[in-house]
């Protein structure tokens, strides 16, 4: 099952393509995606959230390696 991508920054249209786009490439784990992310964003970091009980998979995607507020203007 594919997991669902949480993406930082989310408004940076170029990476959410390239995360996406690496998982249709065939990235099937944190470490192949963050390894993919890296020829692009060197800092790129993924994460998989593991909570009891979850059934969906979920990663965190940064891509300067740590969460980033990508709303211009805000912070």
């Amino acid at each position: 099952m594919r997991p669902i991508l949480v993406l930082n920054p989310p408004d940076d249209a170029a990476f959410v393509a390239l995360a996406y786009g690496a998982l249709d490439a065939g990235a099937s784990s944190p470490e192949g995606l963050q390894e993919a992310l890296r020829h692009h964003h060197p800092n790129a970091l993924v994460r998989e959230r593991m909570l009891s009980g979850e059934r969906q998979t979920m990663w965190y995607v940064y891509r300067e390696g740590s969460w980033i507020n990508g709303h211009a203007g805000e912070g």
